[in-house]
């Protein structure tokens, strides 16, 4: 009953904000603004923005805990001593769609492990939120660009606006779990799906953008499987975009094709790769893993 009532309280200043945001909106539009103009704001906005993050990561960092600390233990122990401990070895088998993202994350302390031989876990807990950072950045980033391919330049920035104010972008960058990353590959997928379609590019052009796709498609769906949902609509534009010349058929096939091609041999790829240093033995994985229907459930 209290949350109820909370939520009817609150209902008044969500109308208020999404007034303010509509009004602010219009405001920005109407401006004379120059397209020059509008991308030296931007390039301030996203300064600060760092800035801002730097400072939420720092000043909120948590302790090790929930599903991120087994990562991150995880990659460490991989890292340093090559294999996993019973508990986290338990937890992999029991939840396999953690085992890429503890792979990359092994490989990247493995990294840090030869330059800093001497740095600890807390080292490494922080080179992951730094990481994590800057994917988010680079994701604000991706989004403004992508506005910009497909709007005018002051509609982008509104765009830009918008997405930078996302308090979930600030809140979710200090925590090197799936999500983070996940967000990162889904906007990586537009940004060059937006290329192909909106870009300059010729023939081979698009051919190399469709075989970056395909790769990228398989480390976002190996990262998070809720990519899959995206990808599935890029294969559907590509086929319905240029469909009433058999040439345009042609090439919509033939780069559709492309795609499938590299998604199938970059989730053998990884598939090996997670295979190859995490080792989880299929007596485990039987009794261990969830049944299908957790999956099915979470999906």
């Amino acid at each position: 009953v209290a949350k109820q009532e909370m939520g009817w309280k609150l209902l008044p200043f969500l109308i208020v904000f999404i007034a303010a945001v509509c009004f602010f909106a219009r405001f920005l539009l109407s401006l004379p603004l120059e397209d020059r103009l509008c991308r030296r704001i931007w390039t301030c906005l996203q300064a600060g923005s760092a800035i801002l993050m730097c400072y939420m990561i720092w000043r909120l960092e948590m302790k090790l805990h929930w599903d991120w600390q087994e990562i991150i233990q995880g990659a460490y122990q991989l890292a340093t001593d090559g294999k996993l401990n019973d508990h986290c070895y338990r937890y992999f088998a029991r939840y396999p769609n953690n085992q890429f993202w503890l792979t990359c994350m092994a490989v990247y302390f493995k990294v840090l492990h030869v330059l800093f031989p001497a740095q600890e876990i807390r080292f490494m807990k922080l080179a992951s939120m730094a990481l994590v950072g800057l994917s988010s950045q680079l994701s604000l980033w991706m989004i403004w660009s992508c506005a910009r391919m497909w709007m005018k330049e002051k509609e982008a920035l509104l765009v830009g606006l918008l997405v930078i104010c996302f308090l979930p972008f600030y809140l979710y960058a200090g925590y090197s779990y799936t999500d983070t990353p996940g967000m990162f590959l889904t906007t990586l997928l537009v940004w060059l799906f937006s290329l192909m379609v909106k870009g300059s590019f010729g023939d081979r052009g698009k051919r190399v953008l469709c075989i970056l796709s395909g790769f990228a498609a398989a480390v976002c769906i190996r990262v998070k499987i809720t990519g899959f949902i995206f990808v599935i609509a890029v294969i559907i534009e590509q086929l319905l975009e240029e469909r009433f010349t058999r040439k345009n058929w042609r090439q919509a096939l033939l780069q559709t094709g492309l795609i499938g091609l590299c998604l199938t041999a970059g989730l053998g790829l990884t598939g090996a790769l997670v295979r190859h240093t995490v080792q989880i033995d299929e007596d485990t994985r039987n009794r261990y893993e969830f049944p299908l229907p957790h999956w099915i459930m979470m999906g």
